[in-house]
């Protein structure tokens, strides 16, 4: 959340941050929450628990534009959190290449390619 990216941006202070982020798709990020929620605190019906405005306006390209806004936010990786297992060696290659000699544009396409399809 926007407390560990504050964080985050305080320890690397004066270098851009590159960020990685896995996506849920909707579907289940939608039952895990929901889950969750039921489970920490009380039953309460879907159709209802939906029907929150914080659930229904939630977006994750609106969490990308706002960290990109950042003055010292890097690159920022996205990928579909259900495709990690297949896309596992090249995302820890970028995480391990990030801040030292910057990444070529062929695996960030294929990070992309991948949530978009």
């Amino acid at each position: 959340g926007a407390k560990r990216v504050a964080r985050a941006r305080e320890v690397f202070k004066g270098s851009a941050v590159d960020v990685f982020l896995a996506i849920r798709r909707a579907d289940k990020f939608m039952a895990s929450y929901y889950g969750e929620h039921v489970r920490q605190t009380k039953a309460i019906w879907f159709r209802d628990f939906f029907k929150k405005p914080k659930i229904r306006e939630s977006r994750w390209t609106g969490l990308v534009e706002n960290l990109a806004e950042l003055p010292d936010i890097g690159k920022i990786y996205v990928w579909r959190y259900e495709d990690y297992a297949t896309l596992q060696n090249q995302i820890l290659a970028l995480m391990l290449q990030s801040g030292r000699t910057g990444v070529a544009g062929e695996e960030l396409d294929l990070l992309t390619e991948t949530l978009v399809h």
